[in-house]
C-alpha cells in the first residue's frame, strides 16, 4: 500500500497517435524489484491499446539500467531521445 513510482506522458499537441514520457521513476526503496519494468511495460500495453502508434522518450538522461528494456520493448535511439512505434 506504498507509493512506489510512477510513469507519465503527455500528448503533444495537435497529435492523436504519438505520445511523450515525461515522467518515470520508482522510489529508491523499490529498485531492482521490477516495479519499473512493470510500470512500463503495463503503461505500453495501455497506449497501444488506446491505438497510440508512437512513444517518444526526449530526455538527455536515460538512465543505463532503463536501456536494456527500451532495446527489449522496440526503442530506437534517435537524437538525444528514443522512440519506438507500438503498432
Amino acid at each position: 500500500n506504498e507509493f512506489a513510482g510512477c510513469i507519465a506522458y503527455a500528448c503533444p499537441a495537435g497529435t492523436k497517435n504519438t505520445v511523450l514520457v515525461t515522467d518515470f521513476f520508482v522510489m529508491h526503496q523499490f529498485r531492482g524489484l521490477g516495479v519499473g519494468r512493470e510500470l512500463f511495460l503495463l503503461c505500453m500495453t495501455a497506449l497501444k491499446s488506446r491505438g497510440i502508434q508512437f512513444v517518444i522518450i526526449a530526455d538527455l538522461a536515460v538512465p543505463e539500467l532503463l536501456l536494456p528494456l527500451l532495446d527489449r520493448t522496440g526503442f530506437t535511439k534517435s537524437g538525444s531521445g528514443f522512440i519506438a512505434r507500438l503498432h
